[in-house]
């Protein structure tokens, strides 16, 4: 009985420094959340004009995806895939990202975005039911 629980202790132990030997290497790279509008479109880079970090200059890659946000459902979890080609300047961007090796920019990972007209589109909605219902209800 002792030798079955010595033998129980260290395989447990073993596989426990197996574990932290063979572990992942970049799990403490965590992603970073930015969010604003976009500055400017350029070859697989976008800089976006962060409300903290200020101008921010995210690469993009292959594996970056696109998602599209409706202004109406501005929920990230109710966002439909969408393509880089329709995000323009002016559009609201989230972007999960990780630090670029440089330590300069980021990498993008997940790119949700709300074009300018679609956020255009809700605002003049909204007020149009502002100037029928008023004050009074």
């Amino acid at each position: 009985m002792l030798r079955n629980a010595l033998v129980s202790f260290l395989i447990l132990l073993s596989s426990g420094g197996a574990g932290l030997v063979f572990g992942q290497a970049d799990a403490a790279i965590k992603p970073v959340y930015l969010a604003g509008d976009v500055v400017s479109l350029g070859d697989k880079k976008i800089t976006v004009n962060d409300a903290k970090a200020g101008a921010v200059e995210l690469t993009l890659t292959d594996k970056s995806a696109y998602k599209k946000v409706s202004a109406e459902n501005a929920s990230l979890t109710a966002a439909t895939p969408g393509q880089l080609t329709e995000i323009g300047v002016g559009d609201r961007l989230t972007v999960s990202a990780l630090p670029s090796a440089d330590g300069k920019g980021f990498t993008a990972r997940t790119v949700y975005y709300m074009t300018k007209a679609d956020i255009d589109a809700k605002n003049k909605k909204e007020a149009d039911a502002w100037r029928t219902r008023g004050i009074t209800g």
